[in-house]
């Protein structure tokens, strides 16, 4: 009988940890103190296969940058309905750039391969690109309206109707 509280005390300490990261506070929605929004930072990151993404190809498109990793439930989760809005807005000028954190380029590759996407994958193996938006915890979503700033930051999973909701402030501009 040692051993059970052993056991739940772990499986108790997991969780917390769990939770500490997936529930981490964001620094808020892009706006600085004075209420001014934040430009989104230049970046140029590999694609896994090959190939890169850059600033220049989400400007002038309504970005949003979602950081995820394969180990991160929540993250997971979330990719088939980013990818049924992707593929729903995209002719209005759509772009999700899903941003992989700290893991290497075959390990998403093997995820890619059995959850196919249509949106464009990113690597951020060394964190970066993450640390630029003050990344700390996944999954994390941050949207980009067409001029570059920042408009939404989330931290946690992105419903369904929290990007719509987004999406129908954003892209009519």
């Amino acid at each position: 009988m040692t051993g059970a509280p052993g056991i739940a005390f772990r499986r108790f300490a997991w969780l917390s940890v769990f939770a500490l990261i997936c529930l981490w506070p964001g620094s808020g929605a892009g706006a600085d103190e004075t209420g001014r929004k934040e430009k989104a930072p230049i970046f140029k990151l590999e694609k896994p296969g090959g190939g890169q993404i850059s600033s220049a190809d989400i400007a002038g498109k309504v970005t949003l940058v979602n950081f995820w990793a394969t180990w991160c439930v929540p993250c997971v989760r979330e990719i088939p309905h980013l990818d049924t809005a992707y593929g729903k807005y995209r002719a209005q000028g759509f772009l999700i750039v899903g941003v992989n954190y700290q893991q290497d380029e075959k390990r998403v590759l093997r995820f890619m391969e059995k959850r196919p996407v249509s949106y464009p994958m990113a690597l951020d193996t060394e964190g970066d690109f993450s640390k630029l938006f003050g990344v700390n915890a996944l999954p994390v979503s941050i949207l980009i309206d067409r001029e570059g700033f920042i408009t939404h930051k989330l931290v946690g999973t992105l419903s369904k109707k929290v990007l719509e909701n987004w999406l129908a402030e954003t892209l009519g501009k």
